[in-house]
């Protein structure tokens, strides 16, 4: 729910709607500033050149490094975002633009680089059939990972969820030491959770984004207007982060 009030596309809206409102209050000069505003930011964000070298920014500390050169661990840590879960339309698992991290995944696994898998994510239980957990070790053991190998931490909505669920499981096997797999551009943020609980978390970043390039880089997009969002609830998570993460009861969803 969070990406929807960080989304540039709401914020022009808001704008909009307070210039009407202005207007309608006879405070024209004021309704010319709100809406003009409104359109800057609109056409900012919706260029791929600017959110889209915003995301690769946010990755910079976190490259892609080939699997062999990452270490080995004593499981591997996998956040949901990267596969839709099944529902009355749909029954079956779906892959999400962040289904990288499930590639990531099974390849760190069939490298030997860890011997478990730790799945977060839990779901809408009004609307999903399963849990994100359960349908990516669906996907997963489609990919050749043994189903035992996986454990499944099904309650998590958040990113301070998944580090902090995760680390009951993870405790109760004895385990500190582990790979995290999640986007390269909220690595940070969610190293910084899972640290916080007091794990050794080792990144193993996937679904890196590409640098915009070319003239299709200056015109405006519905899709980098959706990647703005992203970026933006990256910013803020990493801005109020620690504060969240020493406060499980927030109700800030980042």
């Amino acid at each position: 729910m969070t990406l929807v009030w960080l989304s540039p596309l709401l914020h022009v809206l808001a704008l909009w709607a307070l210039a009407l409102l202005l207007l309608a209050l006879g405070r024209q000069r004021a309704a010319l500033v709100a809406g003009l505003i409104g359109w800057i930011w609109l056409t900012f964000w919706s260029l791929p050149i600017v959110s889209g070298s915003a995301r690769v920014g946010l990755e910079a500390e976190f490259p892609a490094i080939p699997i062999e050169r990452l270490p080995h661990a004593d499981a591997i840590v996998v956040l949901g975002g990267a596969i839709g879960t099944p529902d009355a339309r749909r029954p079956f698992p779906t892959l999400t633009d962040s289904s990288d991290r499930l590639w990531q995944a099974a390849r760190l696994y069939r490298a030997g680089r860890a011997p478990m898998l730790v799945l977060s994510g839990g779901s809408d239980t009004a609307v999903a059939l399963t849990s994100e957990a359960q349908a990516m070790q669906v996907f997963l053991s489609d990919m050749g990972v043994p189903p035992d190998v996986m454990l499944l931490e099904e309650r998590s909505r958040t990113t301070l969820q998944n580090a902090e669920f995760s680390a009951v499981l993870l405790r109760e096997e004895g385990i500190e030491r582990v790979l995290l797999v999640t986007s390269a551009f909220h690595m940070r943020r969610a190293m910084d959770a899972f640290e916080a609980q007091g794990l050794q978390a080792l990144p193993a970043a996937a679904d890196h984004a590409m640098a915009p390039a070319g003239p299709g880089a200056w015109i405006p997009s519905a899709g980098a207007l959706n990647n703005a969002a992203f970026v933006i609830k990256e910013w803020v998570g990493r801005a109020v982060g620690r504060v969240l993460w020493s406060r499980p009861d927030s109700a800030l969803e980042l």
